[in-house]
C-alpha cells in the first residue's frame, strides 16, 4: 500500500481523467497491465532471484511516481513552464507518456510487489499456520487498503497531487 496502488487503481478515473484520457483507456491499460504482468510475474518467478525481482520493482515503481510528480508539477503549475525545455515539457504533457507512465507503474508492482505477501506465506509458515495467518495478512491488508483510501482525498486537499507522488 505503501507504493500507492490502492490509492491509484481505485482513483484512476479520478486522478489521470484530466489530462484529457477518456474513461475506458485509462480502465482498459490498468486492467491489461495488471492482468499481462500477474501472468508475467507467474511465469519468470523462478528464473530471477527474490532479491532481483524486489529491487526491479522497487526501482520501476519509484521511477513510475517521480514521473507522476513531475507530470502533476507540470499541470499544476498552469501553463507555466517550469522547466527551461520544451522537449521535456512536450515530454511531460503527452497522453502517450502517461500512459507509459502507467504501464511501467504496474509492471513494476506487479513483477515484484504485488506478489510478496502471498510469497512470505508460504515461506514462513506450514501450510497448517498459512490457514490462521493468511486469514490475519488478509484481514490487515484490506484494513489498510481502507484506511488509505479513506485518507486519500483529505491528503489531495491538503497537499496536491505532487507532493502525494512525492511522497510515494
Amino acid at each position: 500500500h505503501l507504493s500507492g496502488i490502492t490509492v491509484i487503481t481505485t482513483f484512476l478515473v479520478d486522478i489521470f481523467s484530466i489530462f484529457g484520457i477518456s474513461e475506458i483507456v485509462l480502465v482498459m491499460v490498468s486492467s491489461l497491465s495488471e492482468m499481462f504482468f500477474s501472468f508475467l510475474q507467474m511465469i519468470i518467478a523462478d528464473r530471477i532471484s527474490r532479491k532481483s525481482s524486489f529491487n526491479i520493482s522497487a526501482l520501476g515503481v519509484t521511477l513510475a511516481t517521480l514521473l507522476f510528480a513531475a507530470i502533476f508539477q507540470k499541470s499544476e503549475s498552469c501553463g507555466l513552464q517550469v522547466i527551461e525545455s520544451t522537449l521535456l515539457d512536450n515530454i511531460l504533457t503527452s497522453k502517450i507518456f502517461l500512459i507509459f507512465c502507467m504501464i511501467l507503474y504496474f509492471a513494476s508492482y506487479n513483477l515484484g510487489y504485488g506478489p510478496v505477501k502471498f510469497i512470505l506465506l508460504s515461506e514462513m509458515f506450514t501450510p497448517k499456520e498459512q490457514e490462521t495467518v493468511a486469514g490475519i495478512c488478509h484481514t490487515w491488508y484490506w484494513l489498510e487498503s481502507f484506511i488509505v483510501v479513506k485518507m486519500f482525498h483529505a491528503l489531495l486537499r491538503t497537499f496536491g497531487m505532487f507532493v502525494i507522488f512525492i511522497i510515494i
